[in-house]
């Protein structure tokens, strides 16, 4: 990712994120050597997740507006931003809950996620 393009989501996430949920201790490490601010918003989610251990006492606690999911990497099948895409589409069909998906990053799949 180039310097311009890390620097705007570094400031993205200190503005707008709530919490930063990376998958290993390195990208943690990563986002903490560039602005040591961000380490108590950022949560480490080891290759997936348990949602049966997840209890959502209230379902309003968004207050203020639709929440934002925010991804970023290559667009490369790999990345799963298809999966994402395709989450969203679910909860919002199937459980009418209303939320955003925003995907920064530029790569192979960019075409194919756009029209997702």
């Amino acid at each position: 990712m180039g310097t311009l393009a890390c620097n705007l989501l570094l400031l993205w996430m200190k503005l707008f994120a709530g919490a930063v949920v990376v998958v290993s201790e390195y990208v943690k490490k990563t986002i903490v050597s560039k602005d040591k601010k961000l380490e108590k918003k950022i949560y480490i989610l080891y290759n997936g997740l348990d949602i049966s251990r997840i209890r959502q006492s209230n379902p309003r606690r968004f207050q203020g507006g639709t929440p934002l999911i925010l991804s970023f990497g290559t667009l490369s099948n790999r990345k799963g931003f298809h999966v994402g895409i395709e989450a969203i589409r679910i909860l919002r069909d199937k459980y009418g809950v209303k939320a955003r998906y925003r995907i920064i990053g530029d790569g192979p799949q960019r075409s194919l996620l756009e029209s997702l």
